[in-house]
């Protein structure tokens, strides 16, 4: 699949809205995250896509096709859980990239922390649902063993790392399913404990990571790059 911009392109970041602005210079981390993305809304996508180049939404993109379910059952329709959607973007580069046919045949169900970006996501028109949620209240507003992928792209940063989280992918995805994570290096030794005792588990196995990649290359070349990796988890069969 190719990208739709450069890997590395010159900064300028001048043309970032005062939110984005504000959210570049602390690294994408902030302690009220709901808060910032509320007022980042209307904007995120134009300081994110165009000026910062955000990079991880098309690796997932990528991951998510790859791993897209194949049947010949015309009445078998695809289940997508996007945990974390914020304004939809995943989903509309999925979109872009599937067949017309494909697209109808499958569901798109989102959950996020903020109203504000689902607003956004609702008016694009891809989503069967979508829910107001914080993915630290367990279990999430979902049925077990319903979807077949749950990609979840700049979410985890911003989480609490703790092993309910994970066990909901467990949870909510059907075995054989996958599990499509972005999770930047700076956090990822948070996260692995939870990661490998859900395969101690037998719940799911680690199939793929990507390579290290640079999630916004539109960024100052003086600031040290912010790097993430995509993990892919299949879901195993429930152990009696």
């Amino acid at each position: 699949f190719v990208r739709k911009f450069s890997t590395k392109a010159t900064p300028d970041e001048s043309k970032l809205s005062s939110v984005g602005q504000e959210i570049n210079s602390s690294r994408f981390s902030s302690e009220d995250p709901s808060k910032a993305y509320a007022a980042w809304a209307e904007t995120y996508d134009d300081d994110s896509f165009e000026v910062l180049k955000f990079d991880s939404p098309y690796t997932t993109r990528d991951y998510v096709l790859a791993y897209w379910p194949t049947t010949q059952e015309k009445n078998i329709r695809t289940q997508i859980l996007d945990v974390g959607c914020g304004t939809g973007a995943v989903a509309r580069l999925v979109h872009d990239e599937l067949p017309h046919a494909t697209t109808q045949r499958s569901d798109w169900h989102g959950l996020d922390l903020t109203p504000e970006m689902l607003a956004v996501a609702k008016r694009r028109g891809q989503y069967n649902t979508l829910r107001q949620w914080s993915i630290t209240d367990t279990p999430w507003p979902v049925p077990e063993n319903a979807f077949d992928l749950a990609p979840c792209n700049g979410v985890l940063m911003y989480v609490k790392p703790q092993l309910s989280v994970f066990a909901e992918f467990c949870r909510a995805v059907k075995p054989g399913g996958h599990a499509i994570l972005m999770i930047r290096d700076d956090n990822i030794d948070a996260w692995q404990p939870h990661m490998d005792e859900l395969e101690r588990q037998r719940a799911w196995r680690l199939i793929e990571v990507s390579e290290p990649r640079d999630n916004f290359p539109g960024r100052d070349d003086n600031e040290p790059p912010i790097m993430y990796r995509i993990y892919v988890l299949r879901i195993l069969p429930r152990q009696n």
